[in-house]
């Protein structure tokens, strides 16, 4: 094994399985809180898109109780909460690229609201994808009983 191979080994077998697993939406999750804190803290200043502080806490507060319950229930092991906080992300990324095209006049208001609203679109995929997968086990159960 290689010493870049060893520093690799060592670093990742001390970090959460979690964290190892599933290293995108915990970094997604994280970037979400980080936002929605960002936003937080600068209320009360002018906004360069020119919203009302409530529509920015109510993006702020989605995204970060979004980001920390996903990480939650992804940690916890407890799918009906990560369920919670994928919406409360997904909804929270809605508004905030929605506000953003609606409002911003540049070139990257418009790239960051696309983004956003992209993002959104994948915790609805995310959700479907895990309702589904709820349904066919549900499905497997029913006919093993029966």
């Amino acid at each position: 094994m290689t010493k870049p191979q060893r520093f690799a080994l060592a670093v990742v077998s001390r970090l959460p399985k979690v964290l190892v697993s599933d290293t995108e939406r915990i970094g997604l999750s994280l970037a979400f809180i980080c936002i929605g804190i960002g936003t937080l803290l600068n209320l009360g200043r002018p906004s360069t898109l020119g919203v009302t502080e409530a529509m920015a806490i109510n993006w702020s507060v989605t995204l970060i109780l979004g980001g920390l319950l996903t990480i939650w229930g992804m940690v916890k092991s407890h799918r009906l909460t990560e369920r919670v906080g994928v919406a409360l992300a997904g909804y929270g990324c809605a508004i905030y690229g929605a506000t953003v095209l609606s409002l911003g006049q540049t070139r990257s208001a418009i790239i960051v609201g696309v983004m956003f609203l992209c993002l959104a679109v994948i915790k609805l995929i995310r959700l479907l994808t895990s309702t589904a997968a709820q349904a066919l086990i549900a499905e497997r159960h029913a006919q093993e009983d029966a």
